[in-house]
């Protein structure tokens, strides 16, 4: 059975520089998981032991769009039941992920094109964009 992965690029304003905002969904870049969401974020039905960035949970200071998603599963999981899919909550800062190689035929390629040219077009600093993730199926 496939899986779906979820959740958002999110960027820190320097406006403000306490609230992460939502940049774009993953969900509409990434269609289908493949190696390098395992390997990397440890989001698949198989282990991947040494994962650098699985398991994580999410951040304290997610953004709104993030904490909507959320409430909105938790209600649907209160008037549907729950599924036994999650395969967990993670998260990686573009420093972090710019120390790991990826795939050329990689989905997440066109991801990162993404990632580059919001930094490219707002400057933000590497530690101030993050890929918030969850998956389940």
């Amino acid at each position: 059975m496939p899986y779906d992965i979820f959740g958002f690029v999110e960027t820190r304003p320097r406006v403000d520089g306490s609230c992460w905002l939502a940049a774009f969904s993953v969900s509409e870049t990434i269609g289908s998981p493949d190696d390098f969401s395992g390997d990397i974020f440890g989001l698949s039905k198989f282990s991947h032991a040494g994962a650098p960035f699985a398991n994580r949970g999410l951040p304290e200071d997610v953004s709104p769009e993030v904490q909507e998603w959320l409430a909105s599963t938790a209600r649907f999981e209160m008037e549907e039941g729950a599924g036994s899919g999650d395969l967990g909550h993670t998260y990686a800062t573009l420093e972090e992920l710019k120390q790991v190689n990826v795939s050329p035929s990689s989905a997440w390629q066109a991801l990162f094109a993404m990632i580059s040219e919001l930094q490219h077009e707002f400057e933000f600093p590497d530690a101030e964009i993050r890929v918030v993730l969850w998956a389940n199926w």
